[in-house]
C-alpha cells in the first residue's frame, strides 16, 4: 500500500502541507521505481486509446478503428519520458541538480494517478455509467491540471521563482504536447 502513501506525498507537495519529503522514497532505488511506475501506465495509454476510438466511431456511426498497440505504447513513453530530459536540462541550466530528484519522483507520481483517474473515466464509459463527453472532459481537466501541478512543483521542489516556474511547467507541456501530435501524425 506504499501507492496510498505517494497519493498523500503528491497532494502534500502540490499543497502547502509541511514535510511532504517524508512520503516518498527519494533515493536512488525510489527514482528508479518512480520510471518503473510510468512503465507500469503504458497499458493504461492503450486502452484509453482504443476506448475513445470506439466510443468517437460509435457517435460518428461508422467502424472504429484499428489502434497498433506498439505506436501507443511508443508514442506514450516518449511523452513520459519528455518530462524528464527538459527537467534534467532546466536543472543543469539554473544549477538546480541537487533538486531534479525528488521533482522526479513526485511528478512522476503525479501522472500515475492522473491517468489512473482518466483510466477509471473511460472505464465508466466503456460500462456505460458516464457519456464519452464526460470521460474526454475528465481527460481533458488531468491534461490541463498537469500544467498547474508542473507550476507548484516546479516552484515547490524545483526551486524556481513564480515566472521561472510558469515558464518551466509551459515548456514541459509545449514539449509534451509536440511530441504527442508529432506521434499521432506520424503512425496516424
Amino acid at each position: 500500500m506504499r501507492q496510498f502513501l505517494y497519493l498523500i506525498g503528491v497532494m502534500a507537495a502540490i499543497g502547502r502541507l509541511p514535510n511532504w519529503e517524508q512520503y516518498f522514497d527519494l533515493s536512488r532505488r525510489g527514482l528508479k521505481y518512480s520510471f518503473t511506475s510510468q512503465i507500469c501506465i503504458l497499458p493504461a495509454f492503450y486502452f484509453i486509446a482504443q476506448i475513445a476510438s470506439e466510443g468517437r466511431a460509435e457517435l460518428l456511426g461508422v467502424t472504429a478503428p484499428a489502434i497498433g498497440l506498439a505506436p501507443v505504447i511508443i508514442i506514450s513513453l516518449v511523452y513520459l519520458l519528455s518530462f524528464s530530459a527538459v527537467a534534467y536540462i532546466l536543472s543543469m541550466v539554473f544549477e538546480k541538480q541537487d533538486r531534479f530528484r525528488a521533482w522526479t519522483i513526485v511528478r512522476h507520481w503525479c501522472v500515475v494517478f492522473l491517468v489512473g483517474f482518466v483510466f477509471l473515466a473511460f472505464l465508466s464509459f466503456k460500462i456505460k455509467l458516464i457519456p464519452l463527453p464526460a470521460a474526454y472532459g475528465v481527460a481533458f481537466a488531468a491534461y490541463i491540471g498537469l500544467l498547474f501541478i508542473d507550476i507548484r512543483l516546479a516552484q515547490r521542489i524545483g526551486g524556481f521563482d513564480w515566472g521561472g516556474a510558469t515558464l518551466t511547467a509551459c515548456l514541459i507541456t509545449v514539449t509534451g504536447l509536440s511530441l504527442l501530435l508529432t506521434g499521432v501524425s506520424q503512425f496516424g
